[in-house]
Order: C-alpha cells, then sequence, then structure tokens
C-alpha cells in the first residue's frame, strides 16, 4: 500500500512537470529567435557600412528577407549569402513591423524593403515584435532610433 501510495505522488508530480515544460521551452524559442534577428541586423548593420552596401531587411508575418541594392540595375535583388538567406520562423512565432509607430501590413508587395541599412550607418527606425501564439506570453521587441545599435526588450 505504501509503495503505491509513493507511486501516485511520484505520478503526479511528473504530471506537474510534463505540463510546465512545454510553456518554457516556448518561451526559450521566442528568445533565441528574437536575439537571432538582433544579432543578424547588427550584422547586416556592420556589412552595409564596411562594404558600402545599401541593405533592405523584409519582415513577412512568419518569415524574413534581406536585399541589396543593385545601383546598375537599380532594384533590390535578394541576399542569399549566409547568415542573410531568407529565414523561416519556427511555428507558432510570428512577426509585426511598426514603422513610425504605425503597424506595417507584412506580406504586401513591395518596391522597396521597410527597413534600409545604410552604408552610411543610417537604418529606418522601426519595432520588429516576435509573437507567440500564445498571448498571454509577451513579444519581445527588437528595435532601433535609426542611429543606435539594436535593441531586444520585452514588450512593456
Amino acid at each position: 500500500m505504501e509503495i503505491l501510495i509513493v507511486m501516485l505522488i511520484v505520478s503526479i508530480m511528473m504530471a506537474v512537470v510534463v505540463i510546465s515544460v512545454p510553456g518554457s521551452i516556448e518561451t526559450d524559442t521566442q528568445k533565441t529567435e528574437a536575439e537571432r534577428i538582433r544579432t543578424i541586423l547588427q550584422m547586416a548593420s556592420d556589412e552595409a557600412i564596411i562594404s558600402g552596401l545599401e541593405i533592405g531587411f523584409n519582415p513577412v508575418e512568419r518569415q524574413y528577407a534581406f536585399f541589396q541594392f543593385d545601383d546598375v540595375a537599380l532594384k533590390w535583388l535578394p541576399l542569399h549569402d549566409k547568415p542573410f538567406e531568407d529565414y523561416v520562423l519556427p511555428v507558432g512565432l510570428t512577426l509585426q513591423l511598426y514603422l513610425e509607430g504605425s503597424e506595417m501590413e507584412l506580406g504586401e508587395p513591395l518596391t522597396a524593403p521597410p527597413v534600409l541599412i545604410l552604408s552610411s550607418g543610417e537604418v529606418t527606425p522601426f519595432q520588429l515584435y516576435v509573437k507567440m501564439h500564445d498571448d498571454e506570453i509577451p513579444s519581445l521587441v527588437v528595435s532601433t532610433d535609426g542611429f543606435t545599435e539594436f535593441q531586444l526588450s520585452e514588450e512593456q
């Protein structure tokens, strides 16, 4: 009888652990992806300054892409070099872009990427929200004022 009671207690404790693990895994994924975006944007900014390139960043709901302006063709061409190749977010994460305080409709056909990373070091000021499908988990925000490094913060 005592062994059955101990096994019952252990199984209840295991159930509690199993239920709480997915939430922590999801927030770890969200933080990892937000940090990845912040880092790659900083790398793109450094690359633009060093190489004298004009780079564009185009987030689309569950993915994002980088572009380079071609001075000869006078158009934006996709960047396929690592680490700037197209990237799809893990399931459950979405992006929401704000420029000058207004939400951008992601996925619309554009003539230029909405976020420009210029060779002068300037960047289009923006806030990019990395959201979980679960609204109870606060969004993480990758942002810049256009002149300082990219910041990662929790939605207030």
